[in-house]
């Protein structure tokens, strides 16, 4: 991704361009824009938020932060029945049930999606102006939102 955002912004020094984890974002001149891809479901509650503060924090006045994650459904029956398609799907790929099961069990320990709403709820109580579920699709969706100018 990085190297595409390179490519289409040529007038920009690479060096404007950073992958780093959300909460360790440099100091640097405020950013235009933050994006966090697949990431923060990788977070607890606490890191979570504090990378998301981080990303907050470091964003010039109007600057939008957009994050990618694997989420959970919103109910505890969806979440069940995500579950099921996930484990089917892995199956459907070949891998053995051990596999599938050992990848399942992550969840809570090493992965942790929350909820659409709890992501909108985060970015609002960390005081972005605009907040917004830009996409959706299965357990993955797409968040925007922008600081107050």
């Amino acid at each position: 991704m990085l190297a595409l955002a390179r490519a289409r912004n040529a007038d920009l020094a690479p060096e404007k361009f950073l992958a780093v984890p959300s909460e360790e974002l440099p100091a640097l001149a405020p950013f235009d824009v933050v994006t966090a891809v697949l990431c923060h479901h990788y977070c607890d509650e606490v890191a979570r938020a504090r990378a998301v503060a981080r990303c907050f924090a470091r964003l010039a006045p109007g600057g939008v932060f957009v994050a990618f994650e694997n989420v959970r459904a919103e109910s505890d029956a969806g979440h069940a029945l995500q579950r099921r398609r996930w484990a089917a799907w892995q199956r459907e790929q070949g891998r053995d049930e051990a596999t599938v099961q050992a990848h399942l069990a992550r969840e809570g320990t090493k992965f942790f999606p929350i909820r659409a709403s709890q992501h909108l709820r985060l970015l609002s109580d960390t005081e972005f102006e605009i907040v917004e579920l830009v996409w959706r699709s299965q357990g993955q969706a797409g968040f925007a939102a922008r600081k107050r100018d």
